[in-house]
């Protein structure tokens, strides 16, 4: 293990233990003290002083939650040892990079002897049969749980009944990891220690609660934390103690048995890490820098784990917006932006007008749209109102609420509504008020859009409402006053179905993966998870469904590695999937595996996929007549489309990247990457044509099969219909479209990817 030697400052003490951390699958689970402290408070004998300056307290938080989800290690057969739910947690094995980062002695398994679920608890035992314990030599064994990709947090309380382990050596944990460690690696990611207990550096009677990060606004940006304990006067060992952590975007706090005891408020700039998703781990570590050497111990030493829970924040069935009687009515905008700071006609809003009688309260806002005339008389072409919001979190509501009067814009028939997160104007989206049926009241009409229907905006984060570019019945740009009132979320009762599907009917024995999709408009935001079955082991694949209730996730065949998503399969197999709604209805879909496909052309690994072009060089097959073996042929197609080859992406590395041009003649222009001279009749080997995308404009794109003596054909194919959004990435979609849409394959070989009025990238395609 690699150790700091810059020396972290508690009070005068002067601590050399902290580690750090190299290898982006191994996090250390270290918490010690705080690298830096605003104050250090006296504590009683009963408490140590917190590292930010706070001292443990027992005040308690007046916000309400709700359950959103939770294990309460329930069993059907209470008294006969179980594995934990694969639906949930996955497990974590072996000895890790140099003892997990952290010189730790035990081998984590996930035998039954050291996890289990039984009598209504789980438990995780740390053994050393034969009393002869030496470090990552197989004599010392335990067990580390994770719901990375199943279960995941942000915001909320986390919390656990836990009695744990004692004696020397033991070094148990309840605790997070930021979601993106894949990504970004670890401290990047975050940690929150919820509880640690570290016989080394202290005792039976001491917890920690802990939170690191990484600080890039440091002269030398490092690795930082800053941790808090909480002394009781009798073992804490002896009994069953809740652990918790509360958090916000504001702060984050640790407890035991609802005693605050650890305070870390969250700077956005400097700890960004803390505003995204964690999940959730439990582990017994043995030994290791923290652990102590176990010379003195009993063993087995078991941790006990009565239930975890998740829980948000209770919404309230209204949120307002600009209201003034609606449930939390607080004006929740920051600013409202007139149009003309950002190049429009001017929209000059009245927050308090008093023009037409109002729909609740005593004032309407008032917005004034102008088409001031450039020279030559022209129009600027475009206005609107937007409201700025204090990043809010919408994710808890399904409708957008909002009354308008049109009597002071003659000939009004409709106008944009958008919504757009902190991403910026590629990830806005809008509707056109027109598509909805309103409750009319004299003047007064009411719209409630659902939020499924601007799918795609990060509602945990949303930034901008705007009413833009009202216009006739024939779209010309209006100008006049609209009148708006009682703007705000609801939280209508859902009732929609959830469903659960997979991208094929069947897969050869080769493949190398399949798609499950989630659909629950009813879960919407929310995490959930579909349990996928080879006949012989269950695996649960979690996802965070978006604004519109759909989320995706990959089973990988393989070796059964529930740790990776992946399940063996074999021919006569049939792979079954499952997934429960948040009505508690059960839907499935299931496909046969079937014999391994071989000798298609161009299959050089024999996997049953031919790459044309894929991200991962290793992989890309031969498929082109007389291009040497690993080429490809692209070319713009007379488009005079920018093609860079290869773009580097931050998701996937090697893309395509395809600007427009305009060889095509007048607008839009068209961007266009074509695969180019393939083997003739290459295409009717296949069922399907697959790749990845990213940035089509109209969330469409359209395929072209072309070659000599048989008629071009050019089809238009909808992200809706063929596409599937890759979790965890920066808007890509996994796209899967039937060759046999193409009836004259049998001749093709040049094949075009043409996207109309915009840039866009795209990476991995394949046959199968």
């Amino acid at each position: 293990m690699l150790y700091s030697r810059r020396p972290v400052f508690v009070c005068g003490v002067i601590d050399m233990k902290k580690s750090y951390f190299s290898n982006l699958a191994q996090v250390s689970l270290s918490a010690v003290f705080a690298v830096s402290l605003l104050s250090c408070g006296g504590g009683g004998s009963s408490s140590n002083s917190s590292a930010t300056g706070n001292n443990t307290t027992n005040t308690t938080s007046t916000t309400t939650y709700e359950l959103v989800w939770s294990d309460e290690f329930d069993s059907t057969t209470p008294a006969v040892p179980t594995a934990p739910s694969p639906k949930s947690w996955n497990m974590e094995t072996g000895y890790g990079t140099n003892g997990w980062g952290n010189n730790e002695m035990q081998n984590y398994t996930n035998s039954l002897s050291n996890v289990y679920v039984q009598n209504g608890e789980l438990v995780i035992s740390a053994q050393c049969p034969s009393g002869v314990c030496g470090s990552r030599d197989g004599t010392i064994t335990s067990a580390r749980l994770n719901t990375k990709n199943k279960v995941t947090a942000k915001y909320g309380k986390v919390q656990a009944r836990i009695k744990v382990p004692s004696g020397q050596g033991m070094w148990p944990a309840f605790w997070m990891l930021g979601g993106n460690i894949d990504n970004d690696g670890w401290p990047k990611s975050g940690e929150i220690d919820i509880m640690e207990m570290h016989f080394n550096s202290s005792n039976t009677y001491t917890t920690h609660a802990a939170a690191h990060w990484f600080d890039d606004n440091l002269a030398v940006p490092a690795h930082t934390y800053t941790t808090s304990s909480k002394v009781y006067p009798v073992p804490i060992t002896n009994d069953y103690h809740i652990f918790e952590v509360e958090w916000d975007d504001a702060r984050i706090l640790g407890k035991i048995d609802g005693i605050i005891y650890y305070i870390q408020p969250i700077d956005p700039v400097s700890m960004s890490e803390f505003l995204n998703e964690f999940y959730i781990l439990l582990n017994v570590a043995v030994g290791g820098n923290l652990g102590g050497t176990p010379i003195t111990t009993t063993w087995p030493q078991n941790m006990h784990v009565d239930y975890v829970r998740v829980y948000q924040k209770a919404a309230v069935s209204k949120k307002g917006i600009y209201s003034e009687t609606t449930d939390a009515a607080t004006q929740n905008y920051i600013r409202i932006i007139n149009s003309d700071e950002w190049g429009g006609n001017s929209v000059v809003a009245n927050a308090a007008s008093t023009a037409v009688a109002p729909v609740d309260g005593t004032k309407v806002l008032a917005a004034n749209y102008t088409l001031a005339p450039l020279a030559g008389g022209a129009s600027k072409g475009w206005n609107g109102m937007v409201f700025q919001l204090k990043r809010d979190d919408w994710s808890n509501y399904n409708q957008l609420v909002f009354s308008l009067d049109a009597s002071g814009m003659a000939g009004f028939s409709d106008v944009e509504v958008k919504v757009e997160d902190t991403r910026g104007g590629a990830f806005a989206k809008s509707v056109r008020l027109a598509a909805y049926a309103p409750v009319v009241s004299g003047n007064w009409k009411t719209y409630a859009i659902p939020l499924a229907d601007l799918a795609g905006v990060d509602f945990t984060d949303a930034f901008y409402l705007g009413f833009y570019g009202p216009v006739n019945a024939t779209a010309n740009l209006l100008a006049g006053t609209l009148y708006f009132d009682n703007i705000h979320l609801n939280k209508a009762v859902c009732t929609a179905a959830g469903s659960v599907a997979l991208n094929a009917a069947a897969y050869p024995a080769n493949s190398t993966f399949a798609n499950v999709t989630v659909s629950d408009l009813c879960n919407a935001n929310k995490p959930a998870v579909a349990l996928i079955d080879n006949g012989s082991n269950t695996l649960g694949l979690g996802m965070v469904l978006d604004s519109a209730g759909t989320g995706a996730a990959t089973v990988n065949f393989g070796v059964t590695d529930l740790a990776t998503n992946t399940l063996a399969v074999v021919s006569g197999d049939t792979l079954t999937v499952n997934y429960t709604d948040s009505a508690s209805a059960t839907s499935t879909a299931s496909a046969a595996i079937t014999a391994a496909t071989t000798g298609l052309i161009g299959d050089i690994n024999n996997d049953g996929y031919v790459y044309v072009y894929a991200n991962n060089q290793a992989i890309q097959d031969l498929v082109w007549g007389a291009q040497p073996a690993g080429d490809y042929l692209i070319d713009p197609w007379g488009s005079g489309a920018t093609i860079t080859d290869p773009f580097v992406d931050t998701d996937f590395g090697r893309v395509l990247s395809i600007a427009p041009g305009a060889g095509w003649g007048a607008a839009p222009l068209h961007s266009v990457v074509t695969f180019m001279s393939m083997t003739p009749g290459i295409t009717a080997n296949y069922t399907s044509l697959n790749f990845k995308v990213k940035n089509l404009p109209a969330g469409s794109i359209d395929i072209m099969l072309s070659s000599a003596g048989v008629p071009e054909l050019r089809l238009t194919h909808s992200l809706a219909t063929v596409g599937t959004a890759i979790p965890g990435t920066t808007g890509w979609f996994d796209v899967s479209i039937p060759l046999n849409l193409y009836p004259d394959r049998a001749s093709y070989f040049d094949i075009a990817f043409i996207v109309p009025g915009g840039s866009f990238l795209l990476t991995d395609v394949n046959f199968q």
